[in-house]
C-alpha cells in the first residue's frame, strides 16, 4: 500500500465510513449479478411459456403444464399496406 504524506490524513476520516459501505454494497450487487447471470444462462432455450403459464395444484407442487390460451402463431413480419 502507498504510503503519502500523514498530515492530511484526518481531512479523509469522514469519507471512509461511506466508502467502506459504498464498496460493500457494491461487492454484495456483483455477487447477485453474477448470480442471476448464471440462471439465465442455465435456464436459455428451455421455453418462457411454459414457465409462465405453469398453473400451480393446490398441493403446492406443479400441475401439468396448461396454457392460458391457444397458441397461434405470429406472423414473422408485419405488412403494412
Amino acid at each position: 500500500m502507498w504510503f503519502g504524506p500523514t498530515d492530511r490524513v484526518d481531512d479523509y476520516i469522514p469519507a471512509r465510513r461511506s466508502l467502506t459501505t459504498f464498496a460493500v454494497l457494491t461487492i454484495c450487487l456483483l455477487i447477485i449479478t453474477v448470480a442471476i447471470a448464471i440462471t439465465c444462462t442455465r435456464n436459455f432455450n428451455r421455453g418462457l411459456r411454459d414457465r409462465l403459464t405453469r398453473k400451480r395444484s393446490p398441493t403446492g407442487g406443479d400441475a401439468e403444464l396448461q396454457t392460458l390460451h391457444h397458441a397461434v402463431p405470429m406472423p414473422e413480419r408485419l405488412i403494412i399496406d
